[in-house]
Order: structure tokens, then sequence, then C-alpha cells
């Protein structure tokens, strides 16, 4: 007599797949938004040139900052703290000489992510 086990059927997502992804997709375009947002408000700062905001999944914020002039991490901070709502203050300021650049001119987020694994930072400055 052979016995056949009986298995569970396997969980389900209430959504569908073609739902998870447009979900997904949402999300994404949303912490695109957010981040070019924050971005933008940095860069009211005169001594700050450019900007790269990274909201990660987790809701930190990392930016990468280009100084033309003379400016200390607290101060980046503090003006990031009188032009953001208190969701969108960075974690992680990360200060770079330029942004790195991809050969088609785009900025090279990859050279950014590498960064940011060697800049982890817990608190922000004070």
């Amino acid at each position: 007599m052979v016995s056949i086990a009986q298995t569970e059927p396997a969980p389900t997502s209430p959504l569908s797949a073609d739902a998870q992804d447009r979900a997904h997709a949402t999300r994404g375009a949303a912490e695109r938004w957010r981040s070019n947002i924050i971005a933008q408000a940095m860069q009211i700062e005169p001594r700050i040139s450019a900007c790269v905001a990274d909201v990660q999944h987790d809701g930190a914020v990392l930016v990468y900052v280009v100084c033309t002039r003379a400016i200390s991490q607290k101060q980046i901070y503090d003006h990031a703290c009188a032009h953001l709502a208190p969701g969108d203050i960075p974690n992680v300021i990360i200060r770079l000489a330029s942004l790195p650049h991809a050969r088609d001119g785009s900025v090279d987020t990859a050279v950014l992510t590498a960064l940011a694994a060697l800049h982890r930072i817990a608190t922000p400055p004070v």
C-alpha cells in the first residue's frame, strides 16, 4: 500500500503577480520622486553645487553632496533640518569632490551604492 502525503497549498498573496509588479513600480516611483525633492531642497544651499539623494527601502535617506565652498558637515545637516520634513532629513551625508558619471553622462548609481557601503554612519552628524 502506497501512502500519498497531502500537502497544504502554498500561501497565496491577495494580489496577483501583475498587481504586485504595479505596486512595486509605484513604490519605486514614489522613492524616486522623494529623492528628487530632497536633492532639490539640499541644493538651495549655495555652497552645495550638486546633490543626489537616495531613499532606501527601509526609509533611510542618504545624500551625496558636492560642495563648491567650505561648509561643515553640521552646516549641511542644519540646512537639511531647516528645509526638509523630519522624515526626509538624511541619515547619512557623504561628501564627494564630484559625482561619478557613467559613459552616457548619467550619475553612476552603482558607484554611489559602493560609496554608501563604505560610509555607513548610524547617526546624523552633530
